[in-house]
């Protein structure tokens, strides 16, 4: 893909024509060089927005700030792909769509085609690896895009840049693909794992402190026995009063109980009053006095006779009470038992029909705990298979790391020729600018716990010092352009934030280098720089070479003096 034209619908655009290979320069000028005046300098001329421009006829997101500033405008992009001519239009309006080659068509679809044309991209596609993706690094925007050689964008994660990189070299980008999928299946497993440690009822199962298979066995009983008890358990619509007349007859059982003792014990009392006979009689006194010899008068004999009598009456009176009391007391006795009797054969009902029945309460009580019982074993189920898959898929993929090692270990080893060329054709480009550097770009295999499956190191020793970094992303672009590996682009643009902290000998090899290979390999190297840059390099070319290398390529100058100018 070479680019021919940027044009636009509006009369004060200056369309863009580019050359078709080798160099072609887009400056920025001011009308006065000795004008030090802000309202007056190069930045803001228009430089940077052509690479804007380019970059939207080739499909980046839409824009507000496009629409607001520049309504209405349409911009058309004319290229060639091998050897055939092709033109995109986009209006600022109407941004999600193009016109391509004069037939609409919607920017999505837009760039699957351009990917599939111009990288090859297959339809089944890799994740991360788009048209916008990797034309990003052929037109380099913003200042991001000029830190690091793989970086294109702020918000690029170093995966995407890793992934880009690899493809545009030519490296095998399932490789790559394939070590992502394992780390992120790895750090989902993490994932997975860190919910069963924050879980506090999974948490000792996790850690080996409880058998999730003991206790889930024991849960299976305890399911088992509620379920029986629900299934045997009636419901009695009438169970609290039933309950509360069980109640009210036990109590009334207690108190019959209560009494019917203390009738039997008064029963007792009484019998044994009843057999109780006097401690000593009238013939045992007399006896015990004969036996002392001494003869008792005739009086107290008489008295003595009259207090036996009296006793005999009152012990015969005391006894026909106590008899008519006894019977009395036999007669409740024998209602009270069968007061116990009746209490205890009604009590025994109510437990019976109490046992064999419950509230409705109790009976979603029951339910409750079963569900619960149930949600738990499911829990220990679920937590038992998803652990297994866990330790399972961690196993697998560990020897699918390893594989991969081994595997990408054995494909670098293959691709020497690949990775050589790649290291000599940077090196090449890198010793020419910074002859006493070392320099060069490595391909090595990442053994790291990481998503990067190539440790893909371009070095210019030294890389802190001005320029170097610069030139390293030159060195970089310059080699995936002319490697072709995975693209058919023709074109390379930079901006002028790659040449201002460039010295003017290193920028003017630079530029040397550019012209000598795209000439040479029928490309385009398109570059804006200030007015400043470019005469910087004047004091150390002859000036013809500064002539026919620099001044005869450019196509456009941009002043400062007026909006015509830009």
């Amino acid at each position: 893909m070479r680019l021919i034209e940027l044009t636009a619908n509006q009369q004060s655009f200056r369309t863009v024509t580019f050359n078709p290979i080798g160099l072609t320069l887009i400056v920025g000028k001011k009308s006065d060089p000795e004008d030090r005046a802000l309202e007056h300098s190069t930045n803001g001329v228009g430089k940077s927005l052509l690479l804007y421009l380019v970059s939207f006829c080739l499909g980046s997101r839409s824009n507000q700030q496009l629409k607001d500033h520049l309504p209405k405008w349409e911009f058309t992009l004319r290229f060639e792909v091998g050897g055939t001519e092709h033109s995109v239009r986009r209006s600022t309006e109407d941004q999600e769509s193009v016109v391509f080659d004069g037939k609409p068509r919607d920017v999505e679809q837009f760039r699957e085609d351009m990917g599939k044309e111009l990288f090859g991209l297959p339809s089944e596609p890799i994740k991360y690896l788009t048209f916008r993706t990797l034309v990003g690094l052929f037109l380099r925007q913003g200042k991001p895009a000029y830190i690091s050689h793989d970086m294109t964008s702020k918000s690029e994660r170093q995966y995407t840049r890793q992934l880009r990189t690899a493809y545009l070299l030519g490296l095998d980008e399932q490789l790559v693909d394939k070590k992502r999928e394992l780390k992120e299946e790895k750090d989902q497993i993490k994932v997975t794992r860190s919910q069963f440690k924050k879980d506090s009822l999974l948490r000792e199962y996790f850690h080996g402190d409880k058998d999730a298979s003991l206790e889930l066995k024991d849960l299976q009983e305890e399911i088992e026995k509620l379920e029986g008890e629900v299934r045997d358990f009636r419901v009695a619509d009438n169970y609290e009063e039933v309950t509360a007349e069980a109640d009210k007859t036990r109590r009334n059982w207690r108190r019959t109980r209560n009494e019917l003792n203390s009738h039997q014990a008064l029963l007792r009392q009484i019998e044994a009053s009843l057999t109780e006979q006097p401690d000593v009689s009238l013939d045992e006194v007399r006896t015990a006095y004969a036996s002392a010899q001494v003869e008792l008068s005739d009086a107290v004999i008489h008295k003595l006779e009259e207090v036996t009598k009296f006793h005999e009456e009152l012990v015969k009176s005391r006894s026909v009470r106590l008899t008519t009391e006894k019977h009395q007391i036999e007669r409740r006795i024998a209602e009270l038992e069968e007061e116990v009797q009746s209490l205890d054969a009604l009590k025994d009902e109510y437990y019976r029909f109490l046992g064999s029945h419950g509230a409705l309460t109790e009976y979603e009580t029951l339910l409750t705990k079963l569900s619960e019982r149930k949600k738990l074993a499911d829990r220990l189920s679920d937590f038992q298979k998803l652990k297994k898959q866990c330790d399972d898929r961690w196993q697998r993929n560990k020897l699918d790391m390893s594989a991969e090692d081994v595997r990408t270990t054995e494909y670098l080893e293959a691709a020497e020729g690949l990775t050589d060329a790649i290291n000599e054709r940077f090196r090449s480009m890198a010793r020419r600018i910074w002859p006493n550097h070392t320099c060069g770009l490595v391909v090595k295999n990442n053994e790291g716990d990481n998503q990067l499956r190539f440790t893909i190191e371009a070095t210019i020793q030294g890389d802190a010092s001005d320029g170097i970094g610069e030139s390293k992303i030159f060195c970089f672009d310059m080699t995936v352009l002319l490697g072709a590996d995975h693209h058919e682009l023709k074109f390379l643009m930079h901006d002028n934030r790659l040449f201002a902290a460039i010295d003017h000998r290193q920028r003017a090899e630079l530029f040397r280098i550019a012209n000598a290979l795209t000439r040479d390999q029928s490309c385009q190297y398109i570059a804006t720089i200030n007015d400043e840059n470019l005469v910087g390099m004047k004091s150390i070319m002859e000036e013809d070479e500064f002539s026919n290398l620099l001044s005869s390529n450019v196509v456009m100058e941009l002043m400062d003096d007026s909006d015509a100018g830009k």
